[in-house]
């Protein structure tokens, strides 16, 4: 699939207003779009965790990622690394059965465990988080590495993100037998 159509397809479903999304740039702190960002990631072929780089959302609370305090557990960020949409479209959804209709559920929040983040700074159609790799990396990665910030998300970004992952964490494991297989639109989850 095209990226320009998966897009298309996504900013016509898409339930909240993504201009809205991003707020000023500021320091390190929950909310923050990176570059360059080192995480561990699975390789099915070895069986072994490789390290990947790319982009991603970090999580973790921006006052648990100061070095300035002084404290225990305070060497790691909890994060989620961004899959581009041009990747996501030509690589991912490609071969699935009905890609247009993944993209209308995964628009309007019917696939839990994806969010889409709209247009930022190096990504020209925005990018997907997919909540299901959250990890975890050492805050190095972020104060003597290459990660760079791209983006900050505003308070309405946040509140998206958020739900999203309440969410996909919170909710009833009935839920998650009651639907299991095709969405409202027909999709396969």
């Amino acid at each position: 699939m095209e990226v320009a159509e998966a897009y298309d397809v996504i900013v016509s479903e898409i339930s909240y207003e993504p201009k809205a999304f991003y707020g000023a740039q500021a320091g390190l702190g929950a909310g923050g779009l990176y570059s360059n960002v080192r995480h561990p990631t699975y390789d099915e072929e070895s069986g072994k965790f490789l390290t990947a780089e790319g982009p991603a959302y970090v999580i973790t609370h921006e006052c648990d990622i100061d070095q300035g305090n002084d404290r225990l557990f305070n060497d790691s960020v909890l994060i989620c690394p961004i899959i581009a949409l041009e990747y996501f479209a030509e690589e991912v959804i490609s071969d699935h059965k009905n890609p247009i209709g993944f993209l209308t559920d995964l628009a309007r929040r019917q696939v839990p465990r994806l969010l889409y983040l709209p247009v930022c700074e190096g990504h020209p159609y925005g990018g997907i988080l997919y909540l299901n790799q959250i990890t975890s990396t050492h805050i190095d990665v972020f104060t003597k590495h290459n990660a760079l910030p791209i983006g900050m998300v505003s308070a309405k970004g946040l509140r998206e993100i958020d739900f999203a992952l309440q969410n996909l964490l919170m909710r009833a494991k009935a839920d998650l037998l009651a639907g299991m297989g095709t969405s409202s639109t027909g999709a396969a989850l």
